[in-house]
């Protein structure tokens, strides 16, 4: 084998662990800075899907689709990385899912809702749901109940049989059930927010629904960028 074949996996396998790296970490940059200066839109209350919505909406639909083509690159890394074992079969599968709920959550906005954008009457429109809006919530729970969560435990399986990666095992194993936990937090003020508006059909809750999703986001994709930078380190 001559040197310029072994150099070109590794170079891909690089670059494709450093998208796991970086996309992750500036989806969460971009979501954090454009919910500071949206107009009429709440962190607290709003989901973050949400600003895929209204003028500036491309920005963070342009999130979606390049963080989940980060992770679509990054799942082709794990599935060359033979020091996981069989286990990077399983995980890259996961995160391959996971890229593809991303991308698909950017082709497919959410629908508008409490109040957002500005000018929107439905709060929690009583209507069932656009067709985009329920490819976008099906893409969201592939996300966040399927792929993301089963592929950190896959991983925290994987790092406890090493006992130098015990830590990495339960740092894994926790993002695996808070990533879920936190965005079942999100769904449950959702509901008593919805409860408050149908005895107050011109009330706006005031509930911490974008809050906990943040939270579930914020934990789960730093998660990942972790993840990569540590499969770089041991590739190296």
């Amino acid at each position: 084998m001559n040197f310029a074949s072994t150099l070109e996996p590794w170079t891909l396998t690089t670059a494709f662990l450093l998208c796991g790296v970086a996309a992750p970490l500036i989806f969460i940059a971009v979501f954090l800075t454009e919910g500071t200066l949206r107009k009429n839109y709440s962190p607290w209350r709003h989901y973050v899907s949400s600003l895929s919505l209204g003028n500036r909406g491309w920005i963070q639909i342009l999130n979606f689709v390049l963080c989940g083509t980060g992770m679509i690159a990054f799942s082709m890394a794990i599935y060359g990385l033979p020091m996981l074992g069989r286990s990077r079969f399983l995980s890259g599968s996961l995160f391959l899912i996971f890229g593809i709920g991303l991308v698909a959550s950017g082709i497919f906005p959410t629908d508008a809702a409490m109040g957002y954008p500005e000018g929107t009457k439905d709060l929690f429109p009583p209507r069932p749901p656009s067709r985009r809006g329920q490819l976008h919530g099906l893409a969201g729970l592939a996300v966040f109940f399927l792929s993301l969560p089963i592929a950190a435990l896959t991983m925290a399986w994987h790092f406890s049989v090493d006992e130098g990666q015990i830590a990495w095992g339960v740092y894994s194993a926790l993002s695996g059930l808070m990533v879920p936990a936190l965005f079942i937090a999100s769904g449950y003020y959702q509901q008593l927010a919805l409860l408050e508006i149908k005895n107050d059909p011109d009330s706006v809750p005031d509930m911490p629904v974008g809050l906990f999703q943040r939270l579930s986001i914020i934990s789960g994709w730093t998660w990942i960028s972790m993840l990569a930078y540590h499969l770089l380190k041991l590739a190296r």
